[in-house]
């Protein structure tokens, strides 16, 4: 795979960084198996996307000792607030981690659900596949798309200055009701879906 051959040709010549935030919203398989076998790899993890910690600012650096050992070095600590600490040690409970895993599953729902709902609004020219939890639209009129979701009391990523994406906002999937309400916004907006 990509990963695998990336890592093989820069072995002796750099670090091959994967940042897997979104992991648990994608269907590709972890790489952090591939460490013991690749000492240039390093995964980045984050509780903030799937586990509902965005405030926490926690996550993770996966990779061997001496790479591990080095960062510590040229990056700055800053100690963790006690109530990250406790929501953290919170997910090492079978309850919690349940509750995740069900949360996930939801989000993956809903994204499925909302995609083919975006793919048929005729304010909509395409719905970008995702292995995250928001989905990349492109806009017929992405103005009327972002007041038609202010409209319903939600707020969607206006990424219209991005490079490449001028007529695309980021939709951030939501509890069914949230969606509910920006679908039904988009419908009203331009006609229906047809």
């Amino acid at each position: 795979d990509g990963i695998v051959r990336l890592c093989e040709s820069l072995s002796d010549r750099a670090l091959v960084v994967v940042d897997e935030a979104y992991i648990e919203f994608a269907d590709a398989q972890s790489v952090v198996s591939l460490l013991d076998r690749y000492p240039n790899l390093v995964v980045l993890r984050t509780l903030s996307k799937a586990y509902a910690l965005a405030g926490a600012r926690c996550g993770a650096v996966l990779a061997r000792a001496d790479i591990v050992a080095l960062l510590a070095r040229v990056i700055t600590p800053y100690a963790l607030p006690a109530p990250t600490i406790d929501a953290v040690l919170r997910l090492t409970d079978e309850a919690h981690r349940a509750e995740a895993r069900d949360r996930i599953a939801k989000v993956l729902s809903e994204r499925a659900r909302v995609s083919r709902e975006l793919a048929r609004a005729a304010l909509v020219r395409k719905v970008w596949p995702s292995a995250t939890n928001f989905l990349l639209v492109e806009c017929t009129d992405a103005q009327r798309v972002l007041r038609a979701a202010s409209a319903a009391g939600l707020i969607i990523r206006d990424t219209r200055s991005q490079p490449g994406l001028a007529d695309c906002v980021r939709i951030t999937i939501g509890t069914p009701e949230q969606n509910d309400r920006l679908l039904e916004g988009i419908r009203q907006a331009n006609g229906t879906m047809t």
